[in-house]
């Protein structure tokens, strides 16, 4: 807004700019409200590639998850292997000692027999 004024004796008017102080802070407050857009735009930005990072590390976790749900599944299986081969072991440790103890029975009784059989002879001779 301009507003004439009369200046002076010659009677000539003047333009004033009555508005030119407000027209600059409006001009400043545009300019600071564009620099804190600039700024705000930043953030955005800023934000937008941290939640790209986070996605990224997220998809890291879940692959992580994965391979360890994998790894506990195979070692269940193994685990579960593992149990069954304990058991036939012990069976076949049960097995070996009952054969063993077999062979020892015959070999005291093959012992005991040749003893006898030698005693006798012995005896038989005198």
């Amino acid at each position: 807004m301009q507003a004439q004024a009369k200046a002076g004796k010659g009677g000539m008017f003047v333009e004033i700019n009555v508005d030119a102080a407000i027209l600059e802070e409006q001009n400043h407050d545009a300019r600071k409200i564009e620099a804190e857009v600039g700024a705000l735009g930043e953030v955005y930005k800023d934000m937008a590639q941290l939640v790209d990072d986070q996605g990224l590390e997220l998809n890291k976790v879940e692959e992580h998850t994965e391979q360890a749900d994998r790894n506990v599944k195979k070692g269940e299986e193994i685990l579960r292997e593992t149990s069954v081969l304990a058991c036939s072991a012990r069976w076949k440790c049960f097995w070996i000692i009952v054969v063993v103890l077999l062979i020892l029975i015959i070999l005291f009784c093959v012992a005991a027999v040749v003893i006898a059989v030698v005693v006798g002879v012995v005896k038989g001779k005198q």
